[in-house]
């Protein structure tokens, strides 16, 4: 329910919630892509084509993305 009221371009929104049987679910937007921790596995294990793809710059970028998405969710009174 919380992420639900989060309205910011870098969470992911959730559509809906639903109880079933006492197993909780939601539908939320799908996001295509890699995971932070499979770019951070490829660049580890020295993938020139992630290294490439994934430079220094790019990757602060996105860490940044998501230090502002975590401040609005606090502001929101949200704790991570």
């Amino acid at each position: 329910r919380v992420q639900g009221q989060l309205e910011h371009p870098a969470i992911v929104p959730v559509y809906d919630l639903a109880v079933l049987d006492g197993v909780v679910s939601f539908t939320m937007k799908r996001v295509r892509g890699a995971t932070l921790d499979e770019i951070l596995a490829r660049l580890a294990a020295g993938d020139p084509d992630a290294a490439s793809r994934y430079g220094r710059r790019r990757l602060l970028s996105a860490f940044a993305t998501v230090c502002l998405a975590v401040h609005f969710a606090h502001t929101r009174g949200v704790l991570h």
